[in-house]
């Protein structure tokens, strides 16, 4: 990338060596701490779950690996993990919307995904503090009505006492001015114009869009004219795979995202439900909060949209 820095290398395995907390983060059945009865989902197109758990940590911390623990995959169609302080219970389990307006992602993983790994340096900000959860949204879709589905599905947080050198946040970029008529393909974009004064590290990106979803580009505008392609890839629902894209971003670069779907007829529109259509991209990046312009659903922290 540009910067003068050379880009890190992409990390393959869990640095289990230096994981002074590794917790298994899974659905379940019964609100209550620890509990390890299989989740039941209900007969729906589109139900999310929210999974809430108390951080074994008060000082701070920094996540060094999530690693996917997928159960009955008939019925998981992804699943988000948020930190946030307060406004939670160890343990409970609750229906939600799928907006979370006081919290931080910190992974995901749909079809098609692997585990998020830092590389060497790098670790993710997590929530820290006496009132510090995670909560692990889970979006099920059991159209098909399966009376058996019962799910444990979640993530392997692994978490360090020894803070790395950087520390680096998911930010959200893309758009959600998603309106889709009529038939064929139509392209959506959002631009990125981040408020930093310092130069922002990319690290990777993991698109995100619904069923209509066909491709994702994602292009750095320098200040000084040039671009360059960090994404230029097809995207297919049932295989979402994220890109190693190391590049560093100065002060006056933009980041543009191009999402492409194909309607096949009607109106859609963003929205959090499968038949609903999203446009985003999720892009792991240094100092943390640093690429963010103020404007999204949640508040304006690590938020690039539009």
């Amino acid at each position: 990338g540009e910067g003068g820095e050379p880009p890190l290398e992409r990390p393959t395995e869990v640095p289990y060596d230096e994981c002074d907390h590794l917790l298994e983060l899974r659905a379940h059945q019964r609100s209550e701490p620890g509990d390890q009865t299989p989740y039941q989902v209900p007969i729906d197109n589109d139900h999310y779950q929210c999974f809430e758990f108390k951080t074994p940590w008060v000082d701070a911390v920094h996540g060094l690996a999530f690693s996917p623990l997928i159960d009955d995959d008939r019925v998981l169609h992804h699943w988000l993990l948020y930190g946030q302080n307060g406004g939670a219970e160890d343990g409970r389990s609750r229906g939600c919307a799928g907006q979370h307006d006081d919290a931080n992602l910190l992974a995901g993983w749909a079809p098609g995904g692997g585990a998020w790994i830092m590389p060497e340096g790098v670790g993710l900000q997590l929530p820290h503090g006496d009132d510090a959860f995670f909560v692990l949204e889970v979006h099920y879709n059991n159209a098909a009505g399966h009376q058996d589905a019962a799910d444990r599905s979640g993530v392997e947080v692994c978490a360090t006492n020894q803070p790395r050198q950087e520390e680096a946040a998911v930010h959200w970029l893309g758009t959600e001015l998603i309106l889709l008529a009529g038939d064929g393909a139509h392209e959506i974009t959002g631009r990125c114009n981040p408020n930093s004064e310092e130069p922002i590290h990319i690290l990777s990106t993991w698109p995100h869009m619904h069923r209509r979803g066909r491709h994702m580009q994602m292009t750095i505008h320098r200040s000084d004219g040039r671009t360059e392609s960090l994404v230029d890839h097809p995207f297919d629902f049932n295989n979402q795979v994220g890109y190693w894209t190391p590049s560093t971003l100065l002060p006056g670069d933009s980041v543009e995202t191009i999402c492409t779907f194909e309607n096949s007829g009607g109106l859609a529109h963003f929205g959090p439900n499968t038949e609903n259509e999203m446009c985003y991209n999720f892009v792991v990046a240094y100092p943390a909060g640093a690429l963010s312009n103020g404007r999204g659903f949640a508040g304006d922290r690590n938020f690039c949209l539009f």
